[in-house]
């Protein structure tokens, strides 16, 4: 068996990308596209832990945001029209969905700073978006 995985055109010279979906802000406008990304019916109004990452209309300003959800009494999470109000509200101009759910944790100089919905703790995950300091004395 092979398989072969290609990005078009492939005369672009990408070295860094991010998967998630579906967007949720547009030009500076809440613009939820499940049904164009092909996502499930329900998944833009269901409240659950979200994580999202946007960027200011100059291009100057990366927010990440993490929401904890499904802990009764403590986060209900959000549905992905409250999230891009959240994103705008931070400033950003576009804005994609992360994974979400159990997958939900920010963690800032290695502690975890949210608290994450699956009650066995943060769900051990393939990936991650990191920002990482290279300035001298930062933490």
């Amino acid at each position: 068996m092979t398989l072969d995985i290609s990005i078009k055109p492939d005369t672009i010279n990408i070295y860094n990308a991010v998967s998630g979906g579906p967007r949720i802000l547009r030009s500076g406008k809440v613009s939820v596209e499940c049904k164009k990304e092909g996502q499930r019916e329900g998944f833009d109004t269901e409240k659950h832990p979200r994580t999202a990452v946007g960027y200011s209309r100059d291009k100057r300003f990366l927010v990440m945001a993490v929401v904890d959800g499904r802990q009764p009494g403590y986060s209900r999470g959000m549905d992905l029209y409250e999230l891009a109000g959240l994103m705008l509200e931070f400033g950003c101009y576009e804005a994609l969905n992360l994974d979400g759910g159990g997958s939900s944790t920010l963690v800032i100089c290695n502690k975890i700073v949210n608290h994450p919905s699956d009650p066995t703790g943060p769900r051990p995950v393939a990936n991650a978006l990191l920002v990482i300091s290279t300035a001298p004395g930062s933490i």
